[in-house]
């Protein structure tokens, strides 16, 4: 039974993650989306907190 429960909850964690890796592609691409139309250069500091958190996740993750 602790299988069973143990194989759960990493299925879940798993869910949890792909989600979270999914939103963060959603947000990187929104944010270069608004970059590219943004006309003057403008640092966002969106980006930085993003990529560093990417870089933590591992990038090759994200970087295919």
């Amino acid at each position: 039974m602790a299988r069973k429960s143990q194989a759960a909850s990493a299925e879940e964690c798993c869910a949890k993650c792909e989600r979270d890796i999914a939103a963060l592609r959603k947000e990187v691409a929104a944010l270069k989306a608004a970059l590219s139309k943004k006309s003057t250069s403008g640092d966002d500091p969106r980006v930085d907190k993003i990529w560093a958190a990417i870089v933590r996740m591992g990038k090759e993750k994200f970087l295919k």
